[in-house]
């Protein structure tokens, strides 16, 4: 099981946590069952499922015109502390080289 307060450190909100944990869970699905197993609001999911997606974390598929939705397998949590090391690194020697 995937530690939720790593998650948490990495930036990811309770809500973002809530709704990719049970994707993994209960696979590919649609709305109304990933807010019934999540138990986040109707009206928040879109807005989670969209940050998940940026951090590559979720991805969407349209079937007949609706939105299934799909975790992305945990080892993608590894692409996601690997983009984060890459993007502080460059914050990290763009700070270096102003402040020398």
């Amino acid at each position: 099981m995937i530690n939720t307060k790593i998650l948490e450190e990495l930036g990811l909100t309770k809500s973002e946590i809530k709704v990719y944990i049970s994707l993994l869970k209960i696979g590919e699905s649609k709305k109304d069952a990933i807010v019934k197993s999540s138990k986040i609001s109707p009206s928040k999911l879109y807005d989670v499922t969209n940050k998940l997606m940026q951090k590559g974390l979720v991805s969407v598929i349209l079937k007949n015109n609706i939105k299934h939705f799909r975790a992305a397998p945990p080892e993608a949590i590894i692409h996601f502390i690997k983009e984060k090391r890459t993007n502080l690194k460059e914050k990290e020697d763009e700070l270096t080289k102003n402040l020398l």
